[in-house]
């Protein structure tokens, strides 16, 4: 029997009874059943051990760059037989458990020296190494670093194994115990079995897991877990780099987020140049409540149908029901309509050009953190205006605005255009977009301005008196930007080591990591550091000295790259001597991202530096997105170009032909490019889908 994760403890000569996972003595007890508390991407899994002489072991090639995640499975001989998951990309590899007998011979370690009797109880591990230097020492180790429990050597922390070796035990499988990837693949000398780690259900091939929450591991595991390869799970890679740099992490409510600082800090940046240019551009801020009375959402038919599915409702306050269900504000077109309908008497009045910074809720059955949360953060402008012409062009200068913080602040190229009629705000007349390209070709759509017409001025009674002194409706204008983008950053530019950030938005534009032996090396080195980090400070870079202690350079180095921070700079004893500094740039890897600068003049080629990397980023991301835009000549063209990249096709706008393209191939309508589109309904045009005249030139892709 091999018992996985469980650690046997001694009291003056004997053997402490098995605990369950809920610390309850049992002698052979069930794995208790307890949901997920941090959802499918955090998730670890616990399974039955069967009375068996095999173990499964989830491994890759270090030579290939894979990395560690520690799932560990044990498997009776009976699930050796059976069939692998197919619904996961899983071949198999083992040891063979040699030795190892039941009763005190157990007790008494006779399973081998090449096991820690601590670890495993019994048995002999033939691939792995002997003593501490063997697997099974470093499993400890970690434990031990990792978990609190783990080190109260008193208290059995998941359960004891026994002398006996008939019945079930259970293993707590840690994800992050050994490092490897979620595809791993396995083997057995036994058969073939395909353990299937992600699945919450029973896989095919038999072995039961039961979910449990993970607990976060903080600074100290970031920097030697590494994230899953974007190549081989871009979803779990993107969720790898979003928690383990500290952006984000799961909320106890199903489809919240909890933005850490350093992706508030992120989110913060974005703010700051949005707000800087909202203001250039004579708009003012203020708030507005987060209750909005069902009545309201009631009065504008189209846009209450649009947003019904997605809305939160009060009905209860103050332990009573309420005379009007409440609204938890999706977004306030309807609280700016009521107030402007107060507010605005005269065209002396307009335009009305307001602002606010808030959070809103929109009920998301499939979350996925920044990108699709059920509150997030944003803005939100509402705007009244006395002509239609000024309703438009505040429209296209707002998301002017947007294209202009997303290109040259967030370093994410974007497409402007014009959504199609299904695709468009409820309750607007005509919707514009950004759309950017992600790091797996998807789209992302990164804000939207919307004119909004004379729909909820009819809706609220919003009325001036003109030059003439006659009665007229406003038009009006609405328009966002989302803690959305915080994702498109982290999608567009991550990489395998985890973030990079352009330096405009980076919280920590430069970081200093001081790298010393001696005491006396290690106050020479600070001293120098120290003057580095003010001439920066004074030429206004966002820098970080790392003082921290008990680390390696290279931990600190892998730990800063997770981060994204865009330039490292390593000051040693030689720096010191000459007076010099070693930099780092984290947009190019290896030697070509290296250069020494004299810290003599250091500040201004620092900003130099990051004014380059600024730029580099997005002529990469430009390049990237120009390789995966194709024009489709036909329907079939356009199949095999969304499978790789966006098609461009002249489209009708039906919901129809919108609706046959999303089936058949999951492209969705992302918009009408306006650099593209010379005029609306070009004579003798047609759909490539259906044939119809066509509305103009749209792109067609995956997105999220």
């Amino acid at each position: 029997m091999l018992a996985l994760g469980v650690t046997r403890h001694r009291q003056h000569g004997a053997t402490r009874q098995p605990h369950d996972l809920l610390g309850h003595r049992s002698e052979d007890a069930e794995v208790p059943a307890r949901s997920a508390v941090r959802g499918d991407d955090d998730e670890v899994g616990a399974l039955l051990l069967g009375n068996s002489r095999h173990f499964v072991r989830r491994v890759a090639d270090r030579d290939q760059g894979a990395r560690a995640d520690g799932v560990w499975h044990a498997a009776s001989p009976s699930l050796l037989e059976r069939q692998p998951c197919a619904s996961h990309k899983l071949i198999l590899i083992t040891g063979q458990i040699e030795g190892g007998r039941a009763g005190r011979g157990v007790e008494r370690g006779n399973g081998g020296d090449d096991m820690q009797e601590n670890e495993f109880g019994a048995g002999r591990l033939s691939d792995l190494g002997g003593g501490n230097d063997g697997l099974a020492g470093r499993l400890a180790e970690i434990r031990r670093a990792e978990n609190p429990l783990e080190r109260k050597q008193d208290t059995p922390p998941y359960g004891a194994s026994d002398r006996t070796t008939v019945g079930r035990r259970q293993a707590l499988v840690k994800r992050r115990l050994v490092s490897f990837g979620p595809r791993a693949q396995y083997t057995c000398g036994a058969g073939v079995l395909s353990a299937c780690p992600l699945a919450r259900t029973p896989s095919p091939c038999g072995v039961r897991r039961l979910p449990i929450s993970l607990a976060g591991k903080g600074r100290d595991s970031m920097a030697t877990q590494g994230v899953t390869p974007r190549s081989e799970d871009y979803s779990r890679w993107y969720t790898d780099v979003v928690q383990m740099a500290e952006l984000a992490d799961y909320a106890p409510v199903r489809g919240c987020m909890i933005i850490r600082p350093y992706g508030y800090e992120l989110w913060e940046g974005i703010k700051s140049a949005l707000d800087r240019r909202f203001k250039a551009t004579g708009h003012r801020n203020a708030y507005f409540p987060l209750f909005i009375p069902m009545s309201f959402i009631e009065k504008e038919a189209e846009h209450v149908a649009g947003f019904k599915p997605e809305l939160a409702i009060v009905t209860h306050g103050g332990g009573s029901e309420l005379e009007e269900p409440l609204v938890v504000r999706p977004t306030s077109e309807t609280l700016f309509g009521e107030a402007y309908s107060r507010w605005i008497q005269s065209y002396r009045d307009l335009p009305m050009l307001i602002n606010q910074w808030a959070n809103v809720v929109r009920w998301e059955m499939r979350p996925r953190l920044f990108l699709r949360t059920t509150e997030f953060l944003w803005q939100e402008g509402h705007t009244a205006h006395a002509t239609r012409e000024e309703a438009v062009e505040e429209t296209l200068k707002i998301l002017d605005i947007y294209a202009d913080v997303s290109e040259n602040v967030c370093a994410v190229p974007v497409i402007k255009g014009r959504k199609s009629p299904q695709e468009k705000f409820a309750g607007a007349d005509d919707t514009y977009t950004i759309e950017s390209m992600m790091g797996n070709v998807w789209a992302l759509q990164g804000a939207t301005s919307h004119f909004l017409g004379q729909n909820f001025a009819k809706a609220f009674n919003i009325q001036f008196l003109d030059e003439n002194n006659e009665l007229q409706l406003v038009w009006t204008t609405s328009w966002g930007m989302t803690t959305r983008t915080v994702g498109a950053v982290v999608m567009t530019h991550g990489d395998d080591k985890g973030l990079r950030l352009p330096p405009a938005i980076a919280p920590i534009q430069v970081v200093i990591v001081p790298i010393w032996k001696s005491d006396e090396e290690k106050d020479s080195v600070f001293a120098f550091a120290g003057e580095v980090k003010a001439q920066l400070e004074a030429s206004d870079v966002r820098v970080h000295l790392d003082a921290r202690e008990g680390l390696s350079p290279g931990f600190r180095f892998n730990d800063w790259e997770m981060r994204g921070v865009p330039v490292r700079l390593e000051i040693g004893p030689r720096d010191v001597a000459s007076q010099s500094v070693v930099t780092s740039r984290r947009d190019k890897p290896g030697k070509d991202g290296k250069s020494t600068l004299a810290v003599a003049g250091l500040a201004p080629e620092i900003q130099t530096l990051l004014s380059d990397i600024q730029s580099s980023m997005l002529a990469s991301a430009k390049a990237f997105r120009q390789e995966h835009l194709h024009e489709a000549e036909s329907y079939e063209d356009l199949k095999k170009i969304v499978e790789d990249g966006w098609a461009l096709i002249y489209h009708c706008g039906t919901r129809e032909c919108e609706d046959k393209i999303k089936e058949e191939t999951k492209a969705t309508s992302r918009c009408y490019p306006l650099e593209l589109n010379e005029q609306w309904s070009p004579p003798g045009k047609k759909c490539a889908v259906c044939g119809k005249p066509a509305f103009g030139k749209a792109y067609f892709a995956r997105a999220y």
